[in-house]
């Protein structure tokens, strides 16, 4: 069976080839990847947020920052809507923007959604993880 272009399945395929060519450093065949998916992917689908959210990381470790930062946002924002503000998908992008705040020594504005992160996924995950 051909699933065809815009099925997620593909569009799962692109973003994790995306990754690995961004890790062996061939950053314009990465980025142009995670475009292709994201033109193909229905705005609101679980895997699109899944791709804007590794382009953000890509984003963020190239040094985009402020593209990085509107992408984070924009996810967890989905996501809150989507799945809720508890769900573990939602809090990594929470920890994920918090991350990126800290590593632009935003130290006031990452510390509250650090705290928020851990409080909310400890019940889940327990405290040894």
């Amino acid at each position: 069976a051909k699933l065809g272009e815009a099925h997620p399945d593909t569009l799962q395929s692109l973003n994790n080839l995306a990754l690995i060519l961004a890790d062996q450093g061939h950053l314009a065949e990465a980025e142009d990847l995670y475009q292709k998916a994201l033109k193909k992917s229905p705005e609101d689908h679980p895997q699109t947020l899944t791709c804007l959210n590794n382009l953000a990381g890509f984003l963020q470790a190239k040094g985009q920052l402020a593209e990085a930062e509107d992408l984070y946002e924009k996810v967890l924002k989905k996501r809150k809507e989507q799945l809720g503000k508890d769900h573990l998908d939602t809090l990594a992008g929470l920890n994920n923007l918090a991350a990126l705040l800290k590593a632009q020594g935003r130290l006031a504005e990452a510390e509250p959604l650090f705290r928020e992160a851990l409080e909310k996924s400890r019940p889940k995950l327990g405290n040894q993880h």
